[in-house]
């Protein structure tokens, strides 16, 4: 009952195939740019390799066909450490110039360098991840200006930070426990409020530096000084308001009032009282015969509701009064 395993068809084998070429190439592409991107930072890297060991790369070679065997990295390991390298290994085998790869990334580790920033063999000898290689070797360019004591040779990238120990007294201890951190300041110094010592409408603007002062305020911070400035008033009444600003009758333009400002002047304008009784508007208005004799408009009463003086006391004066004598 022994069944042979189905092989598959040579089409779907046809497509696995083509599916790993056609991502192969992808995966080739995209290191292929990345690499271009970072044409500036592999020149540099190569310059500061040549600088160090004296090892120059040959024309038409590429960066990782120059350090694959290994054998420069490790003439760069016994620059920045001497004697870390014993032993270079000169074969074109692929396990010797592996190894040559594997101790130029021991002496990186050992002088300091942190092994995230560090790549693996197959990055560098299988073509994997040159990127990181570049990368690689700018974190030891960086870190050997700082951490590798006594290192005078060329320089590749910025010089790390070092770390810069204070050591306060205790009174500066205990003063900086009182003292308030800039973060918890918040806008003391910056929108400290000035005393008051004017009030009105335009206190602020005076406060700047307004009204003529050789400070004076522009007109982003004049606010409402002299647009809506409030005067003393000096007189009461329905048209104070068109007095104050000016009324016709002044003889200086600048104080004459427009329609604007002339409110009811004019035209609800209380006039004193001389005389009281129901018609004294009428008779004030110009009534009685008066050559500027009021309108039915402004007649009111007059004539109408007029009450006469009373001569006769008793139950009757109303009517007596009104009726003419016989």
């Amino acid at each position: 009952n022994f069944q042979q395993p189905r092989r598959q068809p040579q089409t779907e084998q046809r497509v696995r195939h083509d599916g790993t070429m056609a991502l192969e190439a992808s995966v080739k592409e995209a290191m292929r740019l990345k690499l271009e991107e970072m044409k500036p930072q592999m020149d540099e890297a190569v310059a500061w390799i040549e600088a160090v060991t004296g090892e120059k790369m040959e024309a038409g070679q590429t960066f990782d066909e120059w350090l694959r065997s290994g054998v420069v990295l490790c003439k760069l390991a016994n620059k920045l450490a001497p004697n870390s390298v014993r032993k270079i290994n000169k074969g074109s085998m692929p396990f010797m110039q592996m190894e040559n790869i594997s101790q130029f990334i021991r002496v990186a580790k050992h002088v300091g360098l942190k092994p995230s920033d560090c790549f693996d063999t197959v990055d560098l000898y299988n073509g994997r991840d040159i990127g990181k290689v570049v990368q690689t070797i700018h974190a030891l360019g960086s870190h050997v200006q700082t951490h590798l004591t006594g290192y005078t040779g060329p320089q590749l990238g910025v010089k790390l930070a070092q770390k810069n120990v204070r050591d306060f007294t205790p009174a500066q201890l205990a003063a900086s426990k009182a003292a308030t951190s800039k973060i918890s300041q918040g806008s003391r110094d910056t929108m400290d409020r000035n005393e008051v010592t004017r009030a009105g409408i335009t206190f602020g603007h005076d406060h700047a530096g307004g009204s003529g002062a050789t400070n004076a305020t522009t007109k982003l911070t004049a606010g409402s000084a002299a647009v809506m400035e409030r005067a003393a008033v000096q007189k009461t009444g329905i048209t104070f308001g068109h007095d104050m600003a000016g009324s016709g009758g002044k003889t200086d333009a600048s104080l004459v009032g427009t329609r604007a400002t002339a409110g009811s002047a004019a035209v609800m304008e209380r006039s004193e009282v001389r005389k009281a009784g129901i018609t004294f508007g009428h008779d004030h208005a110009g009534g009685s015969g008066a050559a500027d004799a009021t309108s039915k408009l402004t007649t009111g009463s007059a004539d109408v509701m007029e009450r006469a003086p009373v001569h006769k006391p008793g139950i009757t004066f109303g009517h007596d009064v009104t009726t003419s004598p016989q």
